[in-house]
């Protein structure tokens, strides 16, 4: 016996310092590599056994019943019918088993001349309690009981999970042999939080039939986030693994390979950047901005140090703020970050959409990101607003309809304005395209509008090719609203 915990495929002592996902699959497993044997059931068929020997004939297995009849006719479902020879007999009460679910779900049933054998599907011990008519003669009943070489067959395996130290439920399942999975995710999404990482543990146990319960060992250091597949992106991040305990924390991986972190073509109109990391020791690191030619020559470089004061978790968020001057002769703008010790920790580059000032606003959409970070999308092309008045009221007091001067029945108690917003892209590459993948599945999307912040609700994200090879436009539609 070797019992073994795995969480997302990883052995439970490597399986720490784990960023996981709310909307992806966390899959915790307890296995133990068992030996033993299947279990046998054998029902030998004897002569002599006529449809009207002693009237009703009836087996029970499994607390499932099967009983004869005496037309062949009617041998369906759990039935059964006696045939002159015995073997025919004996495919009949095979057919009669298998329309029972319990044992069709256990055993393979099958017929060998006159005997009925079911044999388990799994090894280690199952139910194999078999009864007959008390005066039944004709059928011999063999039984091999299968065995395991394990403590927890016939053991409940329970998961207690904490966070924060915390104790928040536990999830339980019967184990037999083999392995026993636990879908950690719906539990662990209920924990998550927008813009921080939440810290839990599992504790596991086995708990056999005389009560006595047995630690199978935990899962500790790991941390939940809001977060969803998209852009074969990760489906969990090994943070501990990451060189310099620090990962950019957007998904930027898929498009043609550049010498910068970003596959994905990034774009900007703006004059700020802002940049979420992972990191467990690492709430301010210094970014070097990188004003770059057209050539990628170095046009001008600013070192600012970007800083995390909240230490709310390992996930940590911040601003840079760019030079307006710089950025109208840029191309493109790098981004490089360090720790103290100098070491390159990561890479981004934004493309400057072009022509600056050739629109008199932008309209810039962020989000919360497939890794939980922030996104953002500067739309120029385009806007087009249609405006929809929701009236809330409630209907005046009837004892006050003789002292009012005002005729009215109902009384407006709240005006909304509700806003529909169409945005249109610039013309954007094929690597820039991607973004939108992780725009569209997105739960927490926001904008500004005069400086205040708006929730905005998806409509539709659309990519269209346009009629020149290669480029592509996006639009997006959106809704949010206004009280007055």
């Amino acid at each position: 016996m070797a019992i073994t915990l795995k969480y997302n495929n990883i052995p439970s002592e490597s399986a720490t310092s784990f960023i996981c996902f709310s909307d992806v699959p966390n899959i915790l497993e307890i296995n133990d590599s068992t030996g033993g044997t299947k279990a046998l059931l054998q029902l030998t068929v004897g002569t002599g056994w006529t449809a009207t020997s002693n009237g009703q004939w009836w087996i029970t297995f499994q607390n499932n019943t099967i009983s004869n009849v005496t037309d062949p006719k009617l041998a369906v479902n759990k039935n059964f019918y006696i045939a002159p020879d015995a073997h025919s007999t004996a495919v009949s009460i095979c057919n009669a088993l298998r329309n029972c679910p319990t044992v069709a779900a256990s055993f393979v049933v099958y017929v060998d001349d006159n005997k009925v054998i079911c044999y388990a599907r799994q090894i280690g011990p199952v139910d194999m309690e078999t009864s007959m008519t008390e005066d039944l003669t004709y059928i011999t009943v063999t039984k091999v009981a299968g065995t395991a070489d394990s403590s927890l067959v016939n053991n409940k395996i329970t998961v207690d999970v904490y966070s924060y130290y915390n104790y928040v439920t536990t999830l339980q399942k019967n184990y037999h042999v083999g392995n026993c999975k636990f879908d950690m995710t719906p539990v662990l999404a209920t924990m998550a939080e927008y813009g921080t990482t939440v810290p839990y543990e599992f504790k596991i146990n086995a708990l056999d039939e005389s009560g006595t319960s047995t630690s199978l060992g935990s899962i500790t250091g790991n941390s939940i986030a809001q977060g969803y597949q998209v852009n074969q992106g990760f489906n969990y991040i090994p943070l501990g693994n990451m060189p310099y305990d620090f990962i950019i924390a957007q998904n930027t991986s898929r498009g043609t390979d550049k010498s910068w972190d970003n596959n994905s073509t990034l774009y900007l109109y703006g004059n700020t950047i802002p940049v979420s990391w992972y990191s467990k020791s690492k709430s301010s690191i210094t970014c070097e901005v990188q004003y770059l030619s057209s050539a990628y020559a170095a046009i001008h470089t600013d070192t600012v140090t970007l800083s995390d004061s909240s230490l709310d978790g390992w996930l940590h968020n911040a601003t840079v703020t760019l030079s307006e001057s710089y950025k109208t002769s840029a191309y493109y703008i790098g981004l490089i970050f360090t720790d103290d010790s100098e070491n390159t920790l990561g890479t981004l580059m934004y493309n400057v959409i072009k022509p600056l000032k050739a629109t008199e606003y932008y309209q810039r959409v962020y989000w919360r990101n497939s890794y939980g970070g922030v996104s953002f999308f500067d739309f120029t092309a385009s806007k087009s607003e249609s405006r929809d008045l929701e009236t809330t009221t409630y209907n005046k007091n009837v004892y006050d309809y003789y002292t009012q001067d005002v005729n009215e029945k109902a009384i407006p108690y709240d005006n909304a304005v509700k806003y529909s917003v169409t945005l249109k892209s610039h013309l954007i590459e094929k690597d820039g395209t991607y973004i939108f993948n992780d725009l569209i599945q997105s739960p927490n999307v926001w904008t500004e509008v005069n400086g205040e912040t708006y929730r905005i609700i998806l409509d539709s994200v659309s990519v269209d090719e346009d009629n020149r090879n290669d480029l592509y436009t996006a639009t997006i539609k959106y809704k949010y609203s206004q009280s007055l």
